[in-house]
């Protein structure tokens, strides 16, 4: 019982979990589970988990500019296969960061894209879902074959019949010059 009458909260039966005001572990290796909760996290899980995350962009540009200080002191060959595996890992990162956020309106039109595109190809349209679901599946876009059908024919009756046209007559012009 404590002073006031109350009984004592008891801890999680999980050992690494933890309530605050007890301090255990060094506050950088505390990961929040909640406002007065968190998990003590060692420096080998730590560095694990640092190992496992992807590189940010910014710490990809750091490096670079560590590579370019340490330049003279590489044989050329490995620092351009260095550098190309900095490149390699930064462009999807850079592309990433230029298409900006995944708003509503971006990705319904990826949707859309994915589904027109494979009726392209010469999909049914029960086909084309189905190729735009697996398409999609590791992005931001990804969704079930109702929900993708759904912005198919909202994105289809907003734009879709004007990219149509413009298509059609981009082909009409091309159909001039051939012959």
């Amino acid at each position: 019982m404590t002073k006031r009458g109350e009984t004592t909260p008891e801890l999680p039966t999980h050992p690494r979990i933890y309530k605050l005001p007890e301090e255990v572990g060094a506050p950088e290796n505390r990961v929040w589970l909640s406002e007065d909760e968190y998990q003590i996290i060692d420096d080998d899980e730590l560095r694990r988990q640092w190992e496992k995350r992807p590189f940010t962009l910014d710490e990809l540009a750091d490096l670079s500019w560590e590579l370019e200080a340490h330049r003279d002191k590489l044989p050329p060959e490995l620092f351009a296969w260095l550098n190309k595996l900095i490149c390699l890992h930064a462009e999807p990162l850079m592309q990433q960061e230029e298409a900006g956020p995944w708003t509503r309106e971006r990705t319904r039109a990826a949707r859309w894209w994915c589904v027109r595109e494979a009726i392209k190809k010469g999909r049914k349209r029960e086909a084309a879902y189905d190729d735009a679901v697996a398409r999609l599946a590791d992005t931001p876009a990804a969704c079930g074959r109702h929900m993708m059908k759904k912005d198919y024919d909202k994105q289809q009756r907003q734009i879709g019949w004007l990219v149509d046209a413009l298509e059609d007559h981009a082909r009409g012009l091309l159909g001039n010059f051939r012959g």
